[in-house]
């Protein structure tokens, strides 16, 4: 005799439910990037043996507006330069990038496997596709995007290196934008 209480797809259902928390706790909710946890776990794993890395070529891509100003202006515009900006690095960022961000209007898109000169014009290349990327948001002028080449130190997972990142675009980005 079968239980009527008994759903055969809770356990499934459970599943689902597990693997999206997983999902959101590694998801930028504004960008729909991965997050600075995905970035930490990725250093870390790089710094490993067998072969471990010292320095990670990565892109920096960091919107002067949202990282210049603070997070309660123009709230509407940030939302939409934040999912604009997410939009853009999902379409152009190459295969096998891992891109998650840093904090609002910041992203960095890291590159384990690649030359700097190959990062490099990875560079070029997203600030070309920038440029030419049709902006149809009324009301809000394109905003200026600096966009450069790095390297990461894996150990930059601890010790405030993203927070220093941060620091640097946001100190940049306020005389461009000033």
């Amino acid at each position: 005799m079968t239980n009527p209480n008994h759903r055969p797809d809770d356990g499934a259902s459970e599943g689902v439910d597990a693997a999206l928390r997983h999902h959101l706790c590694r998801t930028d909710p504004a960008t729909g990037l991965a997050n600075r946890l995905v970035l930490v776990e990725l250093l870390r794993s790089l710094a490993m043996p067998p072969m471990p890395h010292e320095l990670v070529g990565g892109v920096t891509i960091a919107v002067d507006d949202l990282v210049a100003a603070p997070a309660t202006e123009r709230r509407r515009d940030r939302e939409t330069l934040l999912r604009e900006l997410g939009a853009f690095v999902r379409e152009s960022a190459p295969e096998h990038a891992i891109a998650a961000s840093v904090v609002d209007g910041l992203v960095l898109i890291l590159f384990p496997e690649l030359s700097e000169a190959k990062i490099r014009a990875v560079a070029a290349r997203s600030r070309a596709l920038w440029m030419r990327r049709p902006w149809t948001h009324r009301g809000m002028p394109r905003p200026r995007v600096a966009i450069a080449a790095i390297s990461v130190p894996v150990a930059g997972a601890s010790g405030g290196w993203f927070d220093a990142l941060h620091a640097a675009c946001r100190d940049l980005a306020s005389r461009r934008v000033a």
